[in-house]
C-alpha cells in the first residue's frame, strides 16, 4: 500500500484511514467479510464531529475472526500484549498493531450492547452495509441506522471514561434521533430490536420513544443485567470485575479480586502507562489505582441498584454527572 517510510510519516489520523483500507483489502483477498464501524462511518453521517481516531475499529463475520487475526500477522500487525486481567474481562475484541503504523486497529468479533447472537448481529449489519471510499478504495461500513446504534451503545458502555462520549451521546438523543423521518425512525426502532439493544440504547431514545417495545425488567436476560451493571456504575473496570465475579466460582473471584487490586509489576504496567520505570513511578501509580478503586465503590453501589431494579441509565442524556 505505501512505504514504511511513508506510514511512520502519517499522521495518526491519516494512518487510521488508510488502516481501514489495509483491513478491508487483506479481508478481501481471503473472501472474509469485513465492516469499518464507529470513526469513518459516524464522521460519514454526521454523528459526531471531526476529530482524530486513534485506532481503527472493523468488525468481522465471528465464524472467521481467527482466519482474520491470522491475515493481519501475515502482513507484519500483531496482537497487542495484554495484562491477564485485560485478556479475561475483554473478550469482544482484539488489538493488533504494527511498529511502521502509528495507530492501532481493533478487529471486534462482536459489538457490546447488541444482545442478540453475534453471527444473527453480523449477517444484518452486512445486509445493510454501504460503501464509503477512503483514499480511494471503497470500504464497506455500516449504514446510517446501524451507525447511530452503535454510537450510541459505544458511549453508554463507558460513560465516565471519556468526556466526548457524553457530548456525542447527548447529540444523537436530542437532536439526531428526534430529527429522523417518521420512516427512519421506524427503521431504527425495527433495528434496535432485532439487534438485542431495544433495552441497552434506549437512553437514546428519551427524546422519542414511540414504537419502541416495553423495558425488559430484571433477571429476564443475563446480558443485559450485566450490561445495566457496568454502565450506571460508569463502565470502568470496578464494574467488568463485578460483573466477572458474579458469575465465577470462589477461587476465580478472589484471582479476580487479587489481581485488580494488586499485581506483579510487569502485570500492572502493562494496564498502566504511568507504572513505568523507577519503583517510585510504579509505586505512586499504584496508589492512584487504589484511590480510583475506592472511589469507584460509590458507582459500583450504583450500578447494582439499576440491575436489580431493571432501570435503564439515562444519565449521559439529562445532565446527570453521577459519576
Amino acid at each position: 500500500m505505501t512505504s514504511d517510510t511513508t506510514l511512520k510519516s502519517l499522521s495518526q489520523a491519516d494512518a487510521s484511514l488508510l488502516a481501514h483500507v489495509l483491513v478491508s483489502r487483506v479481508a478481501e483477498k481471503r473472501g472474509i467479510r469485513a465492516l469499518t464501524v464507529k470513526g469513518p462511518a459516524a464522521g460519514h453521517y454526521g454523528l459526531r464531529p471531526p476529530r482524530v481516531s486513534a485506532d481503527a475499529d472493523v468488525l468481522i463475520e465471528p465464524a472467521r475472526f481467527d482466519e482474520m487475526l491470522e491475515a493481519l500477522k501475515e502482513v507484519g500487525w500483531a496482537e497487542r500484549h495484554v495484562s491477564r486481567l485485560t485478556d479475561s474481562l475483554v473478550l469482544h475484541s482484539v488489538t493488533v498493531i504494527s511498529k511502521q503504523w502509528p495507530c492501532d486497529i481493533d478487529v471486534h468479533v462482536m459489538f457490546p450492547g447488541f444482545l442478540k447472537d453475534a453471527g444473527e448481529v453480523f449477517e444484518e449489519l452486512w445486509q445493510r452495509r454501504e460503501a464509503l471510499e477512503i483514499a480511494g478504495q471503497p470500504v464497506e461500513i455500516t449504514d446510517r441506522a446501524s451507525s447511530i446504534l452503535i454510537a450510541g451503545l459505544h458511549g453508554l458502555r463507558s460513560p465516565s471514561q471519556v468526556a466526548r462520549h457524553r457530548d456525542e451521546t447527548l447529540a444523537l438523543a436530542e437532536r439526531i434521533v428526534p430529527e429522523l423521518s417518521d420512516a427512519d425512525y421506524r427503521d431504527l426502532v425495527a433495528l434496535a430490536a432485532k439487534l438485542g439493544a431495544a433495552d441497552t440504547a434506549r437512553p437514546i431514545f428519551v427524546n422519542r420513544n414511540d414504537g419502541l417495545p416495553p423495558s425488559t425488567g430484571p433477571g429476564v436476560d443475563p446480558a443485559l443485567d450485566e450490561w445495566r451493571l457496568r454502565s450506571a456504575s460508569g463502565g470502568g473496570r470496578a464494574g467488568q470485575i463485578a460483573n466477572a465475579m458474579r458469575h465465577a466460582g470462589w477461587r476465580d473471584r478472589l484471582r479476580l479480586l487479587r489481581e485488580y487490586i494488586w499485581r506483579s509489576p510487569s502485570e500492572f504496567a502493562l494496564d498502566e502507562p504511568d507504572a513505568q520505570g523507577s519503583s517510585s513511578s510504579i509505586s505512586r501509580a499504584r496508589r492512584a489505582r487504589l484511590g480510583r478503586g475506592f472511589r469507584s465503590v460509590k458507582n459500583l453501589i450504583r450500578g447494582y441498584r439499576y440491575m436489580k431494579a431493571g432501570k435503564d441509565d439515562t444519565a449521559l442524556v439529562n445532565g446527570e454527572n453521577p459519576w
